[in-house]
């Protein structure tokens, strides 16, 4: 009987993961090379995302209109439709409203993380807790002081950061299950 471990899966399937990793990280440098349009592009995609969401919400608010909370289930069915079009029909209001909730979420999970990591401390590595926090911190901060002419390429070279990481991770993960091989 055979052993399906998620090593043993790795180990089956590096090569598959390599080239993900490889399409991953071309994605990536993609995404920072055009920061304008993969911001617009993740913009549009969320305004898609919230009125699909409503029309599925507004299916199972009507297919149960007996039950209690109809109103406010019909009323979160149109907040979703509304905000999608909204993002769709004001591209650029919605990146300004997205970018500064990335900084609200930077923001605090900065100061979350920096409190987490004084609590932390007489265990290894509680620094690294700590630098993530003011990594966090700093691109609040940068993020808000060029707001609003920031929010036209921050988030799509945020997520090309991370896309093309992701990537990298994936290249390492695979060769590593390589050299496991038996």
């Amino acid at each position: 009987m055979e052993n399906n471990t998620e090593l043993d899966i790795l180990r089956k399937k590096w090569g598959w993961i390599f080239v993900f990793g490889i399409v991953l990280m071309i994605l990536g440098v993609m995404a920072i090379g055009s920061p304008v349009a993969t911001t617009l592009a993740i913009e549009i995609l969320l305004g898609w995302i919230f009125i699909i969401a409503g029309i599925a919400q507004a299916l199972n608010t009507l297919s149960c209109w007996r039950r209690g909370g109809f109103i406010m289930s019909l009323l979160g069915t149109g907040l979703f439709v509304v905000i999608g079009v909204l993002l769709l029909t004001r591209p650029m209001q919605g990146v300004l409203t997205l970018t500064m909730l990335l900084v609200i979420y930077f923001l605090i999970g900065g100061i979350f993380k920096i409190i987490l990591a004084l609590r932390l401390r007489g265990l290894s590595n509680w620094g690294w807790v700590f630098f993530n926090g003011l990594i966090s911190l700093l691109l609040a901060i940068l993020i808000w002081r060029e707001w609003p002419s920031s929010a036209r390429w921050v988030i799509g070279l945020l997520v090309g950061i991370e896309i093309l990481i992701g990537g990298w991770v994936m290249i390492l993960i695979s060769l590593t299950a390589r050299k496991t091989l038996k």
